[in-house]
């Protein structure tokens, strides 16, 4: 079967989120409970359609805008694009869902950028493969507690953004790194003047 560059750029796309642990679902049949999980395909948003958008828990956490493997030089070029799909209301039947998606990629299916615009000064990388469920939900987890955290003791946290240097690694929040984030993470909270070890600032 002839397929145009694009619609085989999706097919390698398809396949890096299935290898991650997402499960690839078409906006015709949505089941965003199915799995820790889900991409969906070509989702409608206010001002247009994603290629993919990522739902974590059953909430939009991130976008993937896929583009045909000859335009991979022009990845930089769509990350405005892939930006105002992270700020748009996503449409899904007779469903508006509101919220901010701040993991975003833009990938050919060979190369792949990644942004996190949770980051005060975002800045893309190229990236191997796209991040697993279960390490995003680390990430949205850690920043939860950073935050109540923060309200109740903004004095050890005034004017620092801080994050454990174990997520920028791509594996998922288990086992050691897991055990790694609840040790250091009670110990920080448990100072007047947190030490940074094991942290970097951003």
């Amino acid at each position: 079967m002839n397929q145009n560059p694009e619609q085989i750029a999706r097919d390698k796309i398809d396949q890096m989120l299935v290898d991650a642990g997402w499960l690839v679902q078409s906006k015709d049949e949505v089941n965003l409970s199915a799995g820790k999980g889900v991409a969906l395909r070509e989702t409608n948003t206010e001002s247009g359609s994603a290629d993919y958008i990522l739902f974590v828990n059953s909430k939009a956490v991130g976008v993937i805008e896929a583009k045909a493997e000859d335009l991979g030089f022009k990845l930089l070029q769509v990350e405005e694009q892939s930006v105002r799909y992270s700020k748009d209301a996503i449409k899904i039947g007779k469903f508006t869902l509101e919220s901010e998606k701040p993991f975003v990629y833009e990938s050919t299916g060979t190369v792949t950028r990644f942004t996190d615009y949770r980051d005060p000064k975002p800045r893309g990388r190229n990236v191997f493969s796209f991040h697993k469920p279960s390490t995003i939900e680390g990430w949205i987890k850690f920043e939860i507690l950073i935050a109540r955290s923060t309200a109740t003791q903004h004095n050890s946290f005034e004017n620092v953004k801080c994050r454990p240097s174990c997520l920028n690694s791509q594996i998922p929040l288990s086992g050691d790194c897991q055990l790694f984030l609840t040790t250091q993470t009670h110990d920080f909270m448990a100072q007047k003047n947190p030490p940074m070890a094991g942290y970097e600032l951003i």
